[in-house]
């Protein structure tokens, strides 16, 4: 019996957006630092260079951490985990209706959707499991997400737990809906699909509506020739 196709979906650009500006003005009302020091603290090279030393299973814990400490060392007094995630809970606006839609209309064709992120344990714990605690269960069959996977995209290992935990798919059977290229890659490394969709930045909500149905289109066309849809 062939197994059953599976799409995951990625969070922060895919199913909500990136709210960078309305988070680094929180976490900068909340340090009293000016955003431009922050923003290469949390956005740039000084979160590439912590990244590189981060093993997967405590990558957003050293992470917190360390962005913590740096914001505290910087503003001269202490700056708490608490303080850092009670700032990153406006990190993301509301979910995208155009991919819930999509979402619902594959599994009416018994295809399985599951989220799956690379997000901070807290707020995973307000965005995925408080805040849309209610919505995410009715249009998707899974959520999962790396602080409890121990790993994270792009890695082999985390697809292929996720698939595990999905059902067992193959890879072939499976699709990865992501707004970062590198998470694709390591998808269609282990031989699945692998889509680009990223919300687009602007203000204008008639543009971005504009821009959000032609890229619905153009994913689901791609879907439907990869045979998901």
């Amino acid at each position: 019996m062939p197994s059953k196709k599976i799409v995951f979906f990625d969070y922060g650009n895919v199913l909500a957006p990136v709210l960078g500006s309305s988070y680094l003005t929180n976490v900068s009302s909340a340090s009293g630092l000016p955003k431009d020091v922050l923003s290469p603290i949390v956005f740039g090279e000084k979160r590439r260079e912590l990244n590189k030393l981060e093993s997967s299973a405590r990558y957003w814990k050293d992470y917190s951490t360390r962005v913590s400490r740096e914001i505290g060392s910087l503003r001269g007094k202490s700056f708490s985990e608490k303080q850092y995630y009670d700032a990153m809970k406006t990190g993301c606006g509301e979910l995208n209706p155009h991919m819930l839609a999509l979402a619902r209309e594959l599994k009416s064709k018994g295809v399985s959707v599951v989220v799956l992120s690379n997000i901070t344990k807290p707020h995973a714990e307000f965005e995925l499991f408080e805040k849309h605690s209610g919505t995410l269960p009715r249009y998707f069959d899974r959520v999962l997400a790396s602080p409890w996977m121990g790993k994270r995209k792009p890695e082999a290992r985390m697809f292929k737990h996720a698939l595990r935990l999905s059902g067992g798919a193959r890879p072939g059977e499976a699709a990865l809906i992501d707004d970062k290229e590198r998470n694709l890659r390591g998808m269609r490394r282990i031989g699945g699909h692998g889509f680009l969709y990223k919300i687009p930045e602007t203000s204008d909500e008639e543009e971005r509506e504009r821009l959000l149905e032609k890229m619905d289109s153009a994913l689901r066309r791609k879907l439907k020739r990869a045979g998901f849809l």
